[in-house]
């Protein structure tokens, strides 16, 4: 007469133990990824203070992708930096390094010692965001050209400017969705900078303008001229202005 009570009662005991362990495994996936995302101890200065190279381990399971922003700010300098970078899962248990090459706004140059660092990522899986949150760490300033003096300021005293036309390795490379290029002009000039395929067929026209000297980043996002988006595989970037003409390779993962 009981029986069927007793049954119910054990159902009901079991059910309780599946929950328990599902949430224990669910608390285990969030402790994990909040105790591998952060910022490294330590970021590098580079270009006269105009970049701060920033790292640091990040937990993604598959399928997962994230974009961070990460925003470098010094207090005795008045100096600030930004930048962005994406990242692609391989696992909470071996998590990406992710690199990132935050660009300073501003004129004020950074200083060889402490700087706070602020991150912010947001992360989608099969377009459907599956963690967003921030963090903030004090990192040390560390000049790996000894382009600075002891105020922190650049050797002149005031903006310089680059020497002669320069293009830089993209970053990130390889790279999904998109990638930045940095390249640097010594007068204003006339800038024209293409994407071609590993035929050597134009997909892309990322600049055709006027740039003022100095420092400039433009980025792509893995489509062409056309707005499609283009397949994985290997890309050339080329970039001309007056008389300078350079072409470097760069690699898209799907």
């Amino acid at each position: 007469m009981f029986a069927q009570p007793k049954k119910h009662l054990k159902g009901l005991a079991s059910a309780a133990i599946v929950l328990t362990l599902v949430g224990v495994l669910l608390v285990g996936i969030a402790f994990a990824r909040r105790t591998v995302n952060t910022i490294d101890p330590v970021a590098t200065i580079t270009d006269n203070g105009r970049h701060i190279i920033v790292t640091g381990p990040f937990g993604l399971t598959d399928y997962e992708k994230s974009k961070l922003r990460v925003t470098v700010t010094q207090r005795s300098t008045g100096a600030a930096a930004e930048g962005v970078t994406h990242a692609t899962g391989t696992g909470v248990t071996v998590p990406v390094h992710w690199k990132v090459h935050a660009r300073r706004q501003g004129k004020n140059a950074f200083q060889v010692g402490p700087a706070t660092a602020v991150a912010i990522a947001r992360t989608d899986s099969h377009g459907v965001t599956t963690d967003a949150h921030q963090w903030l760490v004090n990192v040390t300033l560390v000049d790996d050209n000894g382009g600075l003096n002891k105020a922190g300021t650049e050797a002149a005293g005031e903006e310089t400017f680059p020497a002669g036309y320069a293009l830089s390795q993209n970053f990130p490379n390889p790279f999904n969705p998109e990638t930045e290029i940095l390249f640097q002009l010594p007068s204003a000039s006339h800038v024209v900078v293409r994407i071609f395929n590993s035929l050597g067929q134009e997909i892309r026209t990322l600049a055709d303008a006027q740039y003022e000297v100095g420092d400039h980043v433009i980025r792509w996002d893995g489509k062409d001229n056309n707005g499609n988006t283009v397949s994985s595989g290997l890309y050339f970037y080329r970039m001309q202005a007056g008389e300078f003409s350079q072409m470097k390779k760069m690699s898209l993962l799907r």
